[in-house]
């Protein structure tokens, strides 16, 4: 198999990307984070899908989220590789949420989709691609995919080489699995099962059968005996109910002259309850004037008259009243025309509030009190002064007579008083003071007040308070009739919607009479009662028609006069046989005919039950002959599956002893050439486990012995040596980084060996560093460059 390109859509960091391969060697450049390893898990995710083969439903590998890309809304994209001299283009979407064309591949030349000849993977439930190239998921992993430090090979791969190997010795080809083979016998096995699993294998579903056909043979037979007793029966109860019709027979003689007797009777009643349904029609015909209903109307017709006196009442009383009233406006505008006001009368009355005011602000008593007040004041603090002038007079004297001692103490009383004085001055200017200031305060207000008074007056041209309350007095009156002007007017105008609104009510009310009045053809409250009387009549003889009506439907039915008399029979003799006792045999012949027919019918039903329900003796005994035809043939084939596992199981055991030494001769073939045949023998056991011939100590070495570098070595080794054993000779060989921690040395080596190999086999390799470049220089030898 040879990859030829990839076809990016959605992958890591990959979108709408492609890259091409050739045969042979394969070099893939990229500094770190280039994308090498996404390369390299694209290739795989394509033929495989990130799905853990391991698991026995779908599960995804961590790396399905790890290169879900963040930019694209598709994940996924296309291989195209040749394959057994075919090119083969092979698309995946990666989407969880992928419903349909998850998986599709294609013959490249033609376009042909061809996924519909796949066998489907029971985990994925996809086509599978792993079978398709015959490369399982562990086998690539573990051999032809190595990546940085990932070169040692499971230990489960080891099972399923000894399988592969197995196949290859005995078939020559690794597509057969004597482990499937002993799998699909055993399938086989089971499902022929055993004698014991009645309900769930073949076999025990056969020794079943045979046994429920042998009880079925039994009992075919005794359901047989009994059919036959069943049907003498039922010939013994057939004669005893055409017994029982002959007696009915009979009876429904008598019965149906019962019948026509009664007929007979109900036509006459039906024949006279018509002619007196024909009188009242023609009672009705006379009365039809008085047909409608008046009760309502009659009560209307009652309240509507009176209210219509009690309103003329109103409106003739309410007419006088209007009247008077304007009578009274005329008057009261005459009065008012001769009695006007200069001002306003709100204007007036504040201007009297203010008078009243000013009066009471004109107070000459508290202006003279005030007078005397200031007046004394000022006495006292010309006094006090005076007194200080003659005690600062004496000081001065006592003050130079106070060497002896009489002056002195005269001095001190001086000083006493002087100092007692002037306290004394300071009281009466504040005295004096505040009471010049309230006199002074109290005449300006005085004087505003008297000439606000006077402005007032004049205004009005009084010459005092006392005829300006004349003045008042007369607005007064003249305000009074204003506002029964007014008022007389508001009355007036009320009057006038009442007038109006009753005369509209009597319009209505004369309307709603007149239309009872036609509608009745009445014209009073009396005739409106004859009319009551004549309908009352005629709603009982109504009454009575209805009554007669519905005993005649009653009666009749669906039937007409003319179908009734036809179906009398008037030559037939009446009878006063008792319908009832009649009836009562007819009911008990009846019964006894039902009990009869129930009887009858059930041994019908069990006879053809008995038939039917049991299929015939000669068919059982033909199933019991296949069956034990059958029986025979499984136990044969159970046999013959045993003795195959047997025989497949005895040649497993000759091939895996021949495993070890045949998968240790390949790897030693590759370790020789990689060690410089410092390695030259390697002895792997069935678990891939390894020791190793060392020329240093002489013997074989366990791993533990060996350096990492080394290790890498002997597991490179051993994945090729697993590819040569396998016959996986024209695979891809995927190498990321794989030689990262080999010496220059080392590296040689390898690379002249995949140089060896790269006519037959095409070889990827991923790597970070130019060395391998540069050495595949030195060494001339052919590749082609890829720079990510």
């Amino acid at each position: 198999m040879k990859l030829k390109k990839a076809l990016i859509q959605g992958f890591g960091k990959f979108k709408d990307e492609t890259f091409d391969f050739e045969h042979g060697l394969n070099v893939i450049y990229g500094l770190n984070e280039a994308g090498k390893s996404t390369l390299h898990s694209f290739i795989e995710a394509i033929f495989y899908g990130f799905i853990d083969p391991t698991k026995s439903r779908r599960n995804y590998l961590p790396q399905h989220e790890i290169y879900e890309p963040k930019t694209s809304e598709f994940y996924g994209g296309s291989l195209i590789f040749d394959y057994k001299n075919q090119t083969y283009r092979l698309t995946r979407n990666l989407q969880k949420n992928a419903r349909k064309d998850v998986v599709k591949l294609f013959i490249e030349s033609t376009g042909k989709d061809i996924t519909g000849t796949l066998d489907i993977d029971p985990v994925s439930k996809l086509p599978d691609i792993a079978k398709f190239i015959d490369i399982p998921y562990l086998i690539y992993k573990n051999t032809l995919s190595i990546r940085q430090l990932e070169s040692e090979t499971h230990k489960d791969l080891g099972i399923d080489l000894v399988s592969r190997l197995q196949n290859l010795q005995t078939t020559k080809t690794e597509t057969f699995s004597s482990s499937k083979a002993i799998g699909y016998l055993d399938k086989a096995l089971k499902e022929i099962g055993t004698e014991g699993q009645r309900k769930t294998s073949p076999l025990g579903k056969t020794v079943e059968q045979l046994e429920h056909l042998e009880n079925e043979r039994t009992e075919a037979i005794k359901v047989h005996e009994e059919t036959l007793e069943l049907k003498a029966l039922l010939e013994h109860k057939i004669k005893e109910k055409q017994a029982l019709d002959e007696k009915q027979s009979s009876l429904n003689k008598v019965h149906q002259q019962i019948i026509n007797t009664q007929k007979k009777n109900d036509y006459d009643n039906l024949l006279n309850i018509k002619e007196q349904m024909n009188v009242l029609k023609d009672e009705l015909k006379q009365l039809s004037a008085y047909e409608i209903n008046p009760q309502d109307d009659f009560d209307t017709y009652t309240h509507n008259t009176l209210m219509k006196e009690n309103i003329t009442k109103e409106l003739s009383e309410s007419k006088d009243l209007l009247e008077q009233k304007e009578q009274a406006l005329i008057a009261l505008k005459e009065q008012a025309s001769s009695n006007k006001l200069s001002v306003s009368f709100d204007e007036l009355v504040e201007d009297r509030s203010k008078i009243i005011n000013l009066e009471k602000a004109i107070n000459p008593d508290k202006l003279e009190t005030l007078r005397t007040q200031y007046e004394t004041s000022a006495t006292k603090l010309e006094n006090t002064v005076t007194q200080v002038t003659k005690l600062t007079k004496h000081k001065k004297t006592a003050l130079i007579l106070s060497l002896f001692i009489l002056p002195l103490i005269w001095l001190m009383i001086v000083s006493f008083k002087l100092d007692t004085a002037k306290r004394l001055i300071k009281e009466y200017e504040a005295t004096y003071n505040q009471a010049k200031k309230d006199y002074d305060k109290a005449n300006l207000d005085h004087i505003k007040a008297t000439e606000t008074l006077a402005t007032t007056l004049e205004k009005y041209s009084t010459p005092s308070v006392e005829a300006f309350e004349k003045y008042y007095f007369n607005a007064s009156r003249v305000q009074s009739i204003q506002e029964s002007i007014q008022r007389t007017t508001e009355e007036i105008t009320a009057l006038a919607t009442k007038i109006q609104r009753l005369n509209e009510n009597l319009k209505t009310l004369d309307s709603n009479i007149k239309t009872i009045e036609k509608t009745y053809k009445i014209s009073s409250i009396d005739s409106f009662k004859a009319y009551r009387k004549h309908h009352n009549v005629y709603h009982e003889k109504t009454l009575s028609l209805r009554y007669l009506e519905k005993t005649f439907e009653e009666t009749i039915g669906n039937d007409t006069l003319d179908t009734l008399k036809e179906a009398i029979d008037f030559n037939l003799e009446p009878t006063d046989a008792s319908v009832t006792s009649v009836n009562q045999a007819l009911k008990t012949l009846n019964e006894q005919e039902t009990e009869l027919t129930s009887t009858i019918s059930r041994l019908r039903t069990q006879i053809d039950h008995n038939i039917t329900s049991m299929r015939d003796i000669e068919a059982i005994e033909t199933d019991i002959g296949f069956n034990q035809e059958t029986y025979e043939k499984l136990l044969k084939r159970k046999k013959t599956l045993e003795n195959a596992i047997e025989r497949i199981n005895q040649a497993v055991s000759k091939i895996e002893e021949h495993f070890a030494p045949l998968l240790s001769e390949g790897i030693s073939k590759y370790l020789k050439l990689f060690t410089n045949q410092n390695y030259e023998e390697i002895k792997v056991r069935k678990d891939l486990s390894y020791s190793v011939y060392a020329k240093k100590t002489n013997q074989l070495e366990m791993k533990s012995y060996f350096s990492q570098g080394t290790k890498d070595q002997i597991y490179f080794a051993m994945r090729l040596g697993i590819l040569d054993t396998l016959k996986q000779t024209n695979a891809p060989l995927i190498l990321d980084d794989a030689f990262i921690a080999y010496d220059d040395e080392r590296l040689n080596h390898v690379l002249e060996v995949l140089n060896t190999m790269q006519n037959d086999r095409q070889i990827l390799l991923f790597s970070c560093q130019m060395r391998e470049n540069q050495m595949l220089g030195k060494l001339k030898i052919n590749y082609h460059k890829m720079k990510l």
